[in-house]
């Protein structure tokens, strides 16, 4: 794990090394393509200063961001987690499930948001709600596999022969056995989600990293541009390494058992 996680990280480093060598020597514009150096330093500054822009504060735009992002998540892993035990205990659940996941999966997430403006209005609310939506789906789906796996093993079988209470098969034998599956589906519900919230941010709303993206290119300051961009995907690697790692952990328990 540690040496591909390497692998990976130098491969980025290099990455960023070629741009920044193919902007000294002109083989990109800086005028459209900042060196990956000066983008960077520039996210340090607006994260270590509280620096006013005439879009507001960059630490305000964060915090709401996080404040969407985060709700939403929580919310889809709920409902998430909630489907899937209830599922492995009625098959009627399951196949609800399947539904949900079936309609939610294909539907348009960011035509829908205007519906959702109308709901819930202009405030965090509709944001979460899209977060959510786009995330269930996702997790749902990968999760329900995780589901089907445990069916394949025969455990949920050998539970309800011994009778074990409910709490204990979900104690002992769903929760542990999902967590591989759950884990990635959260990587990439999370992962979507970061996406919808930014276009969404983006169409209304006050503050937020999608507000600063669309202020910084209306504004055409490239570089404070270019410095949202290297948060968004760099929180995006940080989801997918330690979720990649939880569920690493996970199925390395379940092989120790």
């Amino acid at each position: 794990m540690r040496a591909k996680s390497f692998s990976g990280v130098l491969t980025l480093v290099g990455i960023l090394v070629f741009a920044e060598l193919a902007c000294i020597v002109g083989l990109f514009e800086t005028r459209f393509f900042p060196r990956p150096s000066i983008a960077l330093g520039r996210l340090v500054e607006l994260l270590l200063s509280s620096e006013e822009t005439s879009s507001g504060r960059f630490h305000d735009h964060l915090k709401a961001s996080a404040i969407r992002l985060t709700s939403g998540i929580a919310l889809a892993s709920f409902f998430c987690l909630t489907f899937t035990i209830a599922a492995g205990f009625s098959t009627f659940t399951k196949r609800v499930a399947s539904v949900i996941v079936g309609f939610l999966y294909p539907l348009p997430k960011s035509a829908v948001f205007p519906l959702f403006l109308m709901i819930f209005g202009i405030g965090n609310h509709a944001h979460i709600a899209l977060i959510l939506i786009g995330s269930l789906a996702i997790m749902l789906a990968t999760t329900l596999a995780g589901l089907q796996r445990i069916e394949a093993s025969g455990y949920l079988e050998v539970a309800r022969v011994l009778r074990l209470p409910p709490v204990v098969r979900i104690r002992r034998v769903l929760v542990p056995g999902l967590m591989p599956e759950f884990m990635n589906g959260l990587k990439l519900g999370s992962s979507y989600g970061i996406v919808l919230l930014i276009v969404a941010e983006m169409i209304v709303t006050r503050h937020g990293l999608g507000v600063y993206l669309w202020a910084s290119w209306d504004q055409f300051k490239i570089v404070d541009l270019y410095a949202t961009f290297y948060l968004i995907s760099l929180t995006g690697l940080a989801v997918f390494g330690i979720f990649d790692f939880l569920a690493e952990r996970s199925m390395n328990s379940q092989r120790a058992v």
